[in-house]
């Protein structure tokens, strides 16, 4: 939906404005394509790697493509109940220089709660600390 659509592009636009200011709010769902859906771990390796410290924040929402229409759509849903590799999205996350904050965004109200539990879950099992 933008022709910021990946890591490689919000590179670009970083150098291109080269002023420390510009930064990214990175949103990898917002980067999900067909040929990205099913290698979501790839996808946040090159997040990670190309714009490292350039990320100042993240979302956290998940995709998942819908089942029975014949047309392809990918909806945004709660985290945990798409494809995104949240273990390895929290892991580069932890690896960052300094804490970096994870919002939830896009959900009904009533999966906020939903979504924070996934997230806590996933990060104990992965051993990486949660702030509060």
């Amino acid at each position: 939906t933008t022709n910021i659509d990946g890591p490689k592009a919000h590179r670009r636009l970083i150098d291109e404005v080269g002023d420390p200011r510009c930064a990214v709010n990175l949103d990898p769902t917002n980067m999900v394509s067909l040929d990205r859906y099913f290698h979501t771990t790839e996808l946040l390796d090159e997040c990670f790697g190309l714009l490292g410290e350039s990320i100042l924040g993240c979302h956290a929402k998940d995709t998942f493509i819908e089942p029975d229409v014949q047309t392809l759509h990918i909806q945004e849903v709660c985290p945990g109940r798409g494809v995104m590799d949240y273990r390895a999205y929290l892991i580069h996350m932890s690896r960052m220089k300094r804490p970096r904050a994870l919002f939830p965004e896009h959900l009904p109200a009533d999966q906020y709660g939903e979504a924070n539990g996934f997230i806590r879950k996933t990060a104990q099992a992965a051993g990486v600390r949660m702030y509060p």
